[in-house]
């Protein structure tokens, strides 16, 4: 049945082209002198009869076929549509995986751990510079913001949708904590007395710089810890408990 339905589907222009043939010529022909006399055609009832009964058929039948074939490459068109839906769909969800897995990878192995490191430094930082001592300091190089200012908000919203408040602030702390880095407050602070901005002043006066540097670098750090990083880490450690479940990214309801 169904080559059947492939021959009407392959040859329906010329069905169709045969049936208006048949339906032009169909007058000619019947109206015609018989060749035999008990078969005659030319009045006006009887041609229209004869006509109208032969070609009825045919033109119904070719209408249901048309109708089939146009029924089924609706089908077929849907179907081609559905299957580019569901690729597209499967792709954004993969794209939308390797962002949750590479947001979820940065807070757990990079931020959260540096986050009690620089805590640390700080607190030693301090207490360091109360005692007039040599300080080393980390760049924390890899301590940063980029990743997130690499990924659009709209993805971020859609991976953590009713966390991504929760994402933003951590992200916000994070570059705020950039700038406090006790290393770059030595820099917007110096105590070097051979540093440029310090180079050219008198003892007295270095003396004086250097102690007003240190109570501010020691105000900024010792707010932070408290104020700062420990609100990130939370807000950290929350995003970690919904999301770091290893299973692959869902799109919401709202966005299927």
């Amino acid at each position: 049945m169904s080559n059947f339905f492939d021959f009407i589907k392959k040859n329906a222009l010329l069905i169709v082209l045969i049936n208006i043939i048949l339906t032009i010529l169909a007058p000619w022909l019947f109206t015609r002198n018989s060749l035999f006399n008990w078969l005659n055609f030319r009045e006006t009832g009887q041609i229209g009869d004869t006509i109208g009964g032969i070609t009825a058929p045919f033109i119904n039948i070719l209408n249901a076929f048309l109708i089939y074939l146009a029924f089924t490459e609706q089908l077929n068109a849907n179907k081609i549509l559905q299957n580019q839906l569901d690729q597209e769909k499967a792709k954004e969800i993969r794209r939308l995986s390797e962002i949750k897995y590479i947001i979820i990878h940065d807070l757990e192995k990079n931020i959260l751990p540096r986050l009690q490191l620089i805590e640390d430094e700080m607190i030693e930082y301090i207490f360091q510079t109360e005692q007039d001592q040599l300080i080393t300091l980390d760049l924390h190089s890899t301590f940063n913001d980029n990743i997130f200012k690499s990924i659009k908000h709209s993805d971020l919203f859609n991976i953590f949708y009713s966390n991504f408040e929760d994402i933003l602030q951590i992200y916000a702390r994070v570059d705020y904590i950039c700038k406090q880095l006790p290393i770059n407050l030595s820099k917007r602070f110096p105590t070097d007395y051979d540093s440029l901005e310090l180079i050219n002043l008198t003892p007295e006066q270095y003396e004086r710089i250097k102690k007003r540097h240190n109570e501010k670098k020691k105000m900024l750090l010792g707010a932070i810890p408290q104020t700062v990083i420990e609100p990130c880490k939370n807000d950290i450690i929350k995003v970690l408990s919904l999301y770091n479940d290893g299973k692959p990214f869902l799109l919401k309801k709202e966005q299927l």
